[in-house]
């Protein structure tokens, strides 16, 4: 267990380094654009579902699911941040 997520620790926090110049684009320009744009994306869907999801129609997982959904929300918030 402690494998798997030491291994989705390397795929999520994998710093990209910067070698563009100044004022010109590369691939790895676009790979951090596209990698944050991903994450606020979930962020946001994830936000949308915990404001608007209707707690009853969970039934008795409900604690657990939105416990579950505001982990994961603030583990991309964090992610985000730190790139």
């Amino acid at each position: 267990m402690l494998d798997l997520l030491v291994k989705l620790k390397n795929v999520f926090v994998k710093n990209t380094p910067d070698t563009s110049d100044i004022g010109k684009l590369n691939s790895t320009d676009y790979v951090k654009v596209i990698k944050t744009g991903l994450l606020v994306g979930l962020a946001g869907a994830l936000s949308y579902v915990i404001t608007n999801i209707d707690p009853s129609a969970l039934g008795v997982y409900q604690p657990v699911i939105m416990l579950a959904l505001t982990l994961a929300l603030d583990f991309l918030n964090k992610l985000v941040k730190r790139n």
